[in-house]
């Protein structure tokens, strides 16, 4: 198996992620990815005077009105720009004016970095705020290709023997792929909206954590971890999965021979996980507490209808497959998709991937009552797939109680901070089932699907995107 050239690699995703996202950004009319409308009109909060607030909201609607925000909706474009939000019974939502205590880190740091630099230009305020999401969801797919470059070697070393500097390129791409072609996340990073700070802290956690899980102990992985649950506090209720997970870890770094050690190392990251959110929380918007405060209400509130979510009801049937597909590819606010036979194909992979997770532990937990080799030689990996089925659980759990349980329909953004994770479960599990019937079934398999995934990309661009955006005749939503 060749060795894989890091700079060849690198340079290979910056271009193809650069040359995409300027092309997405020439596609993609403002405010036409979730809930840009009121995190932009925070950003401009944060960083000008409470003087300049009827003015953004003017500006931001002229904007909308330009690029015909309102038809791409199916609700008809007025005939003139409206003056308020207030004018609209359903803006009442995007109503920026009103809603201070949900400014949060993203749109702190954003808004003072866009006054510095464009001072009250509406307009080129916004674009930097796209190119700010372009450079997160960038150094979040480098983090990708870092941690895949060291789990697929150690998986190599613990298999076959190979020399560690020796890594399998279908593990490799494959995972790395099928995140940089995933049409979702492509389309997802140049949205304004805290999602790509998401997307990062989610990544840098993960990063740490698969680092010391498989073995490499260094101070900064710990130090990395610590701070990605710190910032999570003050970003975005999508990514406070990663509390839970933080207070796990130990479990997995430690092991059951120091399951004592692994309570006092828990107590102390919990200790200075709530010194450092005090101490941050004295200098920064105490949106924290709104976060905390507003999870417990629901969780207390709603966690008995956990179990209703395995019930086999029209409205967990949609809220399974919206939150799928739209993973997968939805775009200009959930209005528009793609053909019905690529989400079948689409849940069919996804399928077959958990089948192959599963036949893995199922073969692992039995070897292990067994004590056969098979144990020794999967325990990093058994770790893993295990870590990132909790990190996935307690999410989609998360969405169920907060979403689910009032009959909203959640979102498959919602699932990008766990990229990672989920880009290494889903490719080993393909990889797993389908080598069980030929030795190189897995590998064919996982090509096959970065092939299915980048046709797709493209095709979604040609057939989709520009033709609902930039072709009137397409579009499903001509206006009134």
């Amino acid at each position: 198996m060749r060795r894989i050239s890091s700079s060849f690699d690198s340079k290979f995703i910056v271009l193809f992620f650069l040359s995409s996202a300027i092309f997405l950004n020439l596609i993609i009319p403002p405010f036409q990815n979730p809930d840009e409308i009121q995190h932009f009109g925070l950003v401009l909060s944060s960083g000008q005077n409470e003087k300049n607030q009827n003015r953004n909201e003017k500006e931001i609607l002229e904007i909308m009105y330009k690029n015909e925000w309102w038809r791409y909706l199916g609700i008809g474009k007025p005939v003139a720009p409206p003056d308020s939000f207030a004018e609209f019974d359903f803006f009442n939502y995007y109503d920026f004016k009103s809603d201070k205590q949900q400014t949060i880190l993203y749109h702190y740091i954003l808004g003072k970095a866009s006054h510095l630099f464009f001072k009250d230009n509406i307009r080129h305020s916004y674009y930097f705020c796209r190119f700010v999401s372009f450079l997160m969801n960038l150094a979040s797919l480098l983090l990708c290709y870092f941690i895949f470059c060291r789990l697929f070697r150690a998986r190599d070393t613990y298999q076959k023997g190979e020399n560690p500097s020796a890594v399998q390129s279908k593990y490799f791409f494959g995972g790395l792929f099928s995140i940089l072609f995933l049409p979702q996340l492509m389309v997802n990073s140049l949205s304004v909206n805290p999602d790509s700070l998401a997307i990062f802290l989610g990544c840098v956690f993960f990063y740490s954590a698969f680092g010391l899980i498989m073995g490499t102990y260094r101070k900064h992985y710990f130090f990395m971890s610590l701070c990605a649950v710190v910032f999570a506090l003050f970003t975005d209720l999508s990514v406070y999965f990663l509390i839970p997970m933080l207070l796990l870890l130990p479990f997995f770094v430690l092991g059951r021979k120091k399951i004592q050690y692994s309570i006092i190392v828990l107590f102390f990251v919990l200790f200075i996980l709530v010194l450092i959110v005090s101490w941050v929380s004295w200098y920064f918007p105490m949106y924290v507490y709104v976060g905390l405060s507003y999870v417990k209400i629901q969780f207390l509130n709603y966690v008995s209808e956990i179990p209703r979510i395995l019930s086999f009801t029209e409205f967990n049937r949609e809220f399974i497959c919206l939150f799928s597909d739209s993973y997968f590819f939805r775009f200009g606010w959930m209005a528009f998709g793609a053909d019905k036979i690529f989400y079948y194909m689409w849940r069919a992979i996804v399928t077959l991937s958990l089948f192959g997770v599963i036949v893995f532990l199922g073969k692992y937990f039995y070897s292990k009552m067994k004590k056969h080799r098979f144990t020794s030689i999967h325990s990093s990996t058994a770790k893993l797939i295990v870590f990132s089925l909790i990190s996935l659980t307690i999410q989609i759990a998360g969405l169920w109680i907060l979403q689910g349980t009032k009959n909203i329909l959640a979102q498959g953004r919602y699932l990008f901070p766990l990229v990672m994770p989920i880009a290494f479960v889903f490719v080993f599990g393909l990889d797993n089932l389908f080598s069980l019937f030929h030795k190189r079934g897995g590998q064919i398999a996982i090509a096959l699907f970065i092939l299915f995934e980048f046709f797709f990309f493209n095709y979604a661009l040609w057939n989709y995107l520009i033709p609902v955006f930039h072709l009137a005749m397409k579009s499903p939503h001509p206006g009134l």
